[in-house]
């Protein structure tokens, strides 16, 4: 009897260091990341678009959310690190009046970045090109202030407003310290500028680790690309401009490698 209880112990023993290290791991596991969905018609859009409403829960692709706006104010207040708003292919959504549109989420981490990408709609017949993203106004299209850890793919940009010697908008301005941006396929048209990498304002600092490529720019009335950045990808040489600013053409496109 001595011999069993003296097993048993020996057993429960070995046992419970096990079941501690297995519910240490459930502690520790990461985040499940979500998949938010948005998809607007507006002018421009697919023949078949058939537009969301932002009533909905937004994490179904048959019942996805409808504005840009909407999406902007979600991912500045809930988005976790992870997650992605993704934008219907075919689709054409306004960017509004806002002459910033600041996207901002300190949830977001080079290791779990925020993504904007776009996605294969319900009613879509393959024939869908990539989500619009339009301002008829003039204002930035994206504004990432001191804010790091995002992927932004697969879009098209444009701006009919950023007209006139006084126009402003750009459709990325990367402000501050914010790095770990990944730019990719993304067309940028109509702006001022296609990507402004500006930095601190009232200190140095530079936005580090931004990988540009397969984008294009076009008809952008002041520069394609302007910018300062220290440590990109070594394959971004004309990004590692040492605290001179560089620009590039209004219109002119990335090949695949980052450039």
């Amino acid at each position: 009897m001595k011999t069993r209880r003296f097993a048993g112990f020996i057993l429960i023993s070995l046992l419970l260091p096990l079941f501690g290290i297995a519910i240490y791991g459930q502690a520790l596991a990461a985040p499940t990341a979500t998949t938010y969905y948005v998809c607007d018609c507006q002018t421009g859009a697919d023949g078949d678009c058939v537009a969301g409403n932002d009533a909905n829960s937004g994490t179904s692709p048959a019942a996805p959310w409808q504005t840009y706006q909407h999406a902007r104010a979600f991912y500045n207040s809930s988005i976790a690190a992870g997650d992605e708003i993704l934008f219907c292919q075919g689709g054409a959504h306004d960017m509004g009046g806002d002459p910033d549109n600041i996207w901002a989420a300190t949830s977001c981490t080079a290791g779990q970045p925020c993504t904007l990408a776009d996605y294969t709609p319900p009613w879509g017949s393959g024939d869908e090109g990539r989500p619009i993203l339009q301002r008829s106004n003039d204002g930035h299209g994206i504004y990432l202030l001191n804010d790091s850890g995002h992927i932004f793919q697969n879009l098209d940009m444009r701006c009919t407003g950023c007209v006139g010697q006084n126009a402003s908008g750009w459709a990325f301005f990367i402000v501050e310290d914010a790095d770990d941006i990944l730019i990719d396929n993304v067309r940028m048209d109509g702006f001022t500028i296609g990507i402004h990498l500006r930095g601190c304002i009232n200190i140095w600092c530079s936005n580090d680790r931004v990988t540009i490529r397969n984008s294009q720019f076009t008809n952008n009335s002041a520069q394609g690309f302007w910018g300062v950045a220290l440590s990109c990808s070594s394959k971004i040489a004309i990004l590692r401009t040492m605290g001179t600013a560089r620009s590039l053409p209004t219109t002119f496109t990335l090949p695949g490698t980052a450039v």
